[in-house]
C-alpha cells in the first residue's frame, strides 16, 4: 500500500517503484482539493462576495434601525474628513493593481495567451490567471474588526452624536466620566467614520447607520470556510447568524455557488463517513453539473480513480507523515531557520 499525495508525479513515482502496489489518495488533500475549486469559483465571482456584504450590512441597519424618524444632520452637509496616510496609500495601491487588471484584459481581449502576457508585464503567471479568469477587478479583502475598549460605549456614542454632538473631545470626557479607559484618538477616529458615512449618505443620517459595524467582505479562503462550514477564528468574525445570512444571501444572488456549495459538502460528507457507493453517485452528476471548476476537479479524479476509490475503502493514509513534517517545520521555525539536523535531534529528544 502506497499513501500519497494527489499530485501526478507521486503517482508515476509509485507506479515505476512499486507497480504491484495498491495506490491510495489521501483524503486531506482530496478535501483540499475541493476546497481549491470552491476558491477558485469564488475568485471568478469576486463581485458578487462584495455585493452580498452590502445586502447584508443594508438589511443588519435596516433591523437596527429604531421606530422614529431618520436624524437629520442640521446645517450644510458634512465635509469628508482627509484621509491619512496610510489610507492615501492604500488608494495609491489600489489604482496601480486596477490598471495592471485593466492591461491584463486588454491584452487577454486582443488574444495574447496567458504565458505571453506575464512574460510582457513582468507579473506571476498565477496573477494573470486569477485575473482573467475574475470576470471583475478582484478587490482586496477587508481587515477584519478587532474588539475596541470603545465597544461597550457605542450605543451612547451612537446616541450623542444622533442628537448633533460632533465634538471628539467633548465625546471623549462624556466617555470618560462613565468608565470609559481609552485615549481621545480613539473616540476621535470612530466620530470621524461616522462623518465619512454621513458624507457618503447624503445629508440624512440615520442613527442606527453610523452605530451598525458594516459587514467586511470576506477574503476568498474565508468565504469558502462559510460556504463549507468551518469555524473561525482568531480575529473578531460575524456571529453565526451573520455568516449563515452571508452565505444565503450570496447563493441567492448566485445560483452557480448555490449549487456548487451543496455538490462540495455532499463530497466532503462522503469523505468522513468513507461512503464509496455515494461518491460513485456523485462523480457522474458533477460531471454534468453547471460549475466548470468542479467539472475540472470531477476530471482529475477519474484520472486517478483507482487511489481515489481506494481512499473511501482503505484505513490507509498519509496523514502521520504529513504531522511529523508538519511538526519538523515548526520545531525549525522557531529557531529562524537555522536549525541543522544535530539541533533539530537534540530538541526532538529533549523539549524542555
Amino acid at each position: 500500500m502506497i499513501a500519497r499525495d494527489r499530485a501526478g508525479a507521486y503517482a508515476d513515482a509509485a507506479r515505476k517503484a512499486a507497480p504491484d502496489a495498491q495506490q491510495v489518495a489521501d483524503r486531506w488533500h482530496l478535501m483540499a482539493n475541493m476546497c481549491e475549486a470552491i476558491e477558485r469559483l469564488l475568485l471568478r465571482h469576486s463581485g458578487k462576495l462584495r455585493e452580498a456584504a452590502r445586502l447584508v450590512s443594508e438589511a443588519m441597519r435596516l433591523e437596527a434601525q429604531p421606530a422614529g424618524t431618520p436624524v437629520e444632520t442640521e446645517g450644510a452637509p458634512l465635509a469628508a474628513p482627509p484621509l491619512r496616510s496610510w489610507q492615501r496609500l492604500g488608494v495609491k495601491r489600489r489604482a496601480v493593481r486596477l490598471a495592471r487588471y485593466e492591461e491584463v484584459v486588454r491584452r487577454r481581449e486582443q488574444g495574447e495567451s496567458l504565458k505571453g502576457i506575464a512574460r510582457a508585464m513582468r507579473i506571476a503567471y498565477a496573477t494573470v490567471r486569477s485575473f482573467v479568469r475574475a470576470g471583475c477587478f478582484p478587490e482586496r479583502a477587508q481587515w477584519s474588526r478587532r474588539p475596541t475598549l470603545l465597544d461597550a460605549y457605542r450605543p451612547y456614542l451612537v446616541s450623542r452624536v444622533a442628537q448633533g454632538c460632533w465634538n471628539a473631545m467633548e465625546l471623549w470626557r462624556e466617555l470618560r466620566k462613565q468608565g470609559f479607559t481609552g485615549c481621545h484618538s480613539a473616540v476621535r477616529d470612530a466620530v470621524k467614520r461616522i462623518r465619512r458615512a454621513a458624507h457618503a449618505d447624503g445629508p440624512k443620517l440615520h442613527a442606527v447607520a453610523i452605530g451598525v459595524q458594516a459587514m467586511g467582505v470576506p477574503s476568498i479562503q474565508r468565504a469558502c470556510g462559510w460556504l463549507l462550514g468551518s469555524k473561525e477564528g482568531g480575529f473578531v468574525e460575524p456571529g453565526p447568524h451573520d455568516r449563515k445570512r452571508f452565505v444565503e444571501t450570496l447563493c441567492r444572488i448566485e445560483p452557480s455557488i448555490e449549487e456548487a456549495r451543496g455538490l462540495a459538502q455532499r463530497f466532503l460528507g462522503f469523505i468522513h463517513r468513507k461512503d464509496l457507493a455515494g461518491f460513485e453517485r456523485w462523480l457522474p452528476r458533477v460531471r454534468t453539473c453547471g460549475v466548470p471548476e468542479l467539472r475540472r476537479f470531477a476530471a482529475k479524479l477519474r484520472e486517478d480513480l483507482p487511489a481515489v476509490r481506494a481512499a473511501f475503502s482503505s484505513p490507509w493514509s498519509n496523514g502521520q507523515v504529513e504531522g511529523q513534517i508538519n511538526r519538523l517545520k515548526y520545531l525549525k521555525r522557531q529557531m529562524y531557520g537555522r536549525a541543522k539536523l544535530d539541533l533539530l535531534r537534540i530538541r526532538v529528544l529533549h523539549p524542555n
